[in-house]
């Protein structure tokens, strides 16, 4: 979804992913154990912030997100760059044996042992994989490493960890 000034259908609409060039504008995605992804083409001046829960992930919604911004912005992948926040990793993320199946058969360029440790799934190498299929520099990927499920650090909020009572973070970005 993109928005621009001239988009005002699109307040208060639901979606897993939004871009924009307009500047002085607030976009961002709620999570609460998905992965928050922010993009950014300092260059062109365009923002995209991306949820991403494991059925964006399977369908790569963060490379659509990129293949949109070079289609309807003309950003060029060197100048991109990510922004991974606090999600429910690997050490903590355990799933179906048939959603495993069907991670392994649809993200056969990943190395099973490095996509699944048991029944573990690494939601993150999945995205980073599909910023690196884009043409994303390697040094223009970033990462918090933060787990919302095993951190107790900081607050972090988990749909998981909660019981079904839980608040939701914001990952969220401006152009100015």
């Amino acid at each position: 979804m993109s928005y621009d000034n001239k988009n005002i259908e699109i307040n208060n609409k639901e979606g897993d992913a939004i871009i924009t060039n307009n500047k002085n504008v607030i976009i961002g995605v709620f999570t609460a154990d998905c992965v928050p992804v922010i993009l950014i083409d300092e260059v062109k001046k365009v923002l995209a912030t991306v949820h991403s829960g494991w059925r964006g992930t399977f369908e790569s919604i963060t490379l659509k997100t990129i293949e949109k911004m070079k289609k309807d912005y003309n950003c060029e992948s060197k100048n991109i760059k990510a922004y991974i926040g606090p999600h429910i990793r690997s050490c903590c993320y355990e799933v179906s044996e048939e959603l495993k199946h069907k991670f392994i058969k649809k993200k056969k360029d990943i190395n099973e042992k490095y996509l699944f440790n048991g029944r573990n799934l690494n939601l993150e190498l999945c995205i980073v994989n599909d910023l690196r299929n884009s043409g994303l520099l390697e040094n223009n990927i970033n990462t918090l490493g933060l787990c919302t499920y095993c951190n107790n650090d900081i607050k972090l909020y988990s749909y998981r960890k909660s019981n079904g009572d839980y608040g939701r973070m914001f990952a969220f970005g401006i152009l100015e």
